[in-house]
């Protein structure tokens, strides 16, 4: 069986900078790609959290981790300690997105681990957060060259 984005590498020109994205908010994932219009940006989409696992254990370079509550808290937020756990995981930021602000689970997902918890309605909060984080891991790979 093939993994689409998983087990082949993308085009030179395409994917310099990887979001793989947990949930299945498909309004969400559109607004991102049109933010991400640069043809280096891909978003990688995983719809379940025994794909994203696999994933997560993967080869393909990430730049961020986004993660989507709506998958259910419990299974989502054991994704957190499987990427601090992988060696080539363990220092990508990670974005937390939650059905509202604050609450239980914002408290419960910053001490798990995640770099930022937005919540899934403030697309302008969630499209900054991406921005600076890319144009971080844009300045570390400058940095490398």
């Amino acid at each position: 069986m093939l993994w689409p984005t998983h087990r082949f590498p993308p085009a030179r020109l395409e994917a310099r900078f990887r979001i793989l994205y947990v949930g299945n908010d498909l309004d969400l994932i559109a607004a991102l790609r049109g933010f991400l219009a640069k043809p280096d940006h891909k978003i990688v989409s995983c719809m379940d959290c025994r794909s994203a696992a696999f994933f997560l254990k993967g080869d393909p370079r990430y730049e961020i981790l986004l993660f989507d509550l709506e998958l259910g808290s419990t299974r989502v937020l054991k994704l957190i300690p499987l990427a601090r756990s992988l060696s080539h995981r363990k220092d990508l930021p990670i974005i937390v997105l939650t059905a509202s602000e604050g609450g239980a689970a914002k408290k419960l997902t910053r001490s798990g681990g995640a770099d930022e918890v937005l919540s899934r309605k403030d697309l302008a909060g969630i499209t900054q957060a991406v921005a600076r984080l890319l144009e971080s891991a844009k300045n570390e790979l400058v940095g490398r060259d």
